[in-house]
């Protein structure tokens, strides 16, 4: 793996970071979507850069003693390569410096390779909600317990 840069995102990745999206997901979000988190003061949004070119995406939204995963995506032809580990590590880290309690996230049913993903990092999935995509699939909420010996 060469070295990556991880770095806070700026407005004019965006147009990247949506192509990313299209690539990776059935249902994208939009490019409104995308600035509004942008613009959001509590979130946490970074991209992850290789040779200059984005290759991946996190946003993450502050919430006291949480953050909230609510968007993690790497390019197709990078996946599986340790990419996704980077971002998401990243994450933890800073949620363990900050004392946070917890990392909350969705992930959809039928994505076996995601699910994976976050049970190897401890998530562990605490419910069922149905109807989280629409009328198209229900969701697995996933919960990681950080900090546990620290009263926040």
């Amino acid at each position: 793996m060469k070295n990556p840069l991880l770095r806070k995102v700026k407005l004019r990745d965006i147009a990247e970071i949506i192509k990313i999206e299209k690539e990776v997901f059935p249902d994208p979000w939009s490019f409104y979507s995308f600035i509004y988190e942008l613009k959001n003061p509590s979130n946490y949004f970074t991209v992850l850069e290789l040779d200059g070119k984005i290759i991946g995406y996190l946003i993450a939204g502050e919430y006291e003693k949480s953050y909230y995963l609510k968007n993690i995506a790497v390019k197709r032809e990078f996946q599986g390569l340790g990419y996704g580990k980077i971002l998401l590590k990243d994450l933890i880290n800073k949620a363990r410096r900050e004392l946070k309690r917890y990392i909350f996230l969705e992930v959809r049913i039928s994505n076996e390779r995601a699910i994976k993903f976050y049970e190897r990092f401890g998530f562990k999935k605490i419910r069922l909600i149905r109807g989280y995509y629409g009328y198209k699939e229900d969701a697995y909420e996933y919960l990681l317990e950080l900090n546990k010996d620290e009263e926040n």
